[in-house]
């Protein structure tokens, strides 16, 4: 087994250990903020987050660190496998055996994009250029965050393909007492994963959030 091959293997094997980290880390942030919102003493954050359903998404990123988790270990699996057996093994067998390792990496991320997600979150990600707005009269609507977490375009290294998560929001502080439309559009381009908008609607209005993708567009939300 070449050397520097295999020193390649476990830094990319250090990447997806990272990634299953910073997931963790997420997922423990989120935590804390609902332990707080369910004290009910911080009076901001609850009129800010209370709606929010946060352990949905607690879930949602603890499915996904017990995915990395077995990929991460199956890798590890393989590397100590060929530290073992590859220098016993004759050139074409060696060949073999590294052509198998990469195809299970690809394969990893291959599955991962096709990993079922949770509730409304597994429409929500195959979309992400537009976002739509549509309200009633009469209506307040004041939409004060928008979080979008999304994968960007995915980084190369080595043979494995690495995907870093980003948060971004977006205050529209909109306060509507018309009917219409209001159509935002993302500016950042990349694999949605989840959307979350907050605001309220007062009187007898009627709001409803869409997303469209391809000339379709997705309720996501309705008052009534």
């Amino acid at each position: 087994m070449d050397k520097k091959l295999q020193e390649i293997r476990k830094g990319n094997l250090a990447k997806l250990e990272e990634k299953a980290e910073r997931l963790k880390q997420d997922k423990d942030i989120l935590i804390g903020i609902l332990e707080e919102i369910n004290k009910k003493t911080n009076t901001k954050l609850n009129n800010l987050l209370g709606d929010a359903e946060l352990q949905e998404d607690i879930d949602y990123l603890n499915d996904w660190i017990e995915f990395y988790k077995e990929k991460i270990s199956r890798y590890k699996n393989k590397i100590d496998a060929s530290e073992k057996d590859v220098p016993k093994q004759e050139p074409q067998k060696a060949e073999e055996a590294e052509k198998e390792i990469r195809e299970q990496v690809r394969l990893l991320f291959e599955f991962e994009g096709a990993k079922p997600k949770k509730h409304a979150l597994a429409d929500i990600a195959k979309l992400y250029e537009n976002r739509i707005f549509r309200y009633g009269i009469p209506i307040l609507l004041s939409l004060i965050l928008i979080s979008i977490f999304f994968i960007s375009k995915p980084e190369i290294i080595g043979y494995v393909t690495l995907a870093q998560e980003k948060t971004y929001n977006d205050s529209l502080n909109l306060a509507i007492n018309e009917s219409g439309n209001y159509t935002w559009t993302l500016e950042k381009q990349g694999v949605m994963k989840a959307v979350r908008a907050s605001g309220s609607v007062k009187g007898n209005g009627t709001a409803r959030i869409y997303i469209e993708k391809d000339g379709i567009r997705y309720l996501i939300y309705k008052n009534k």
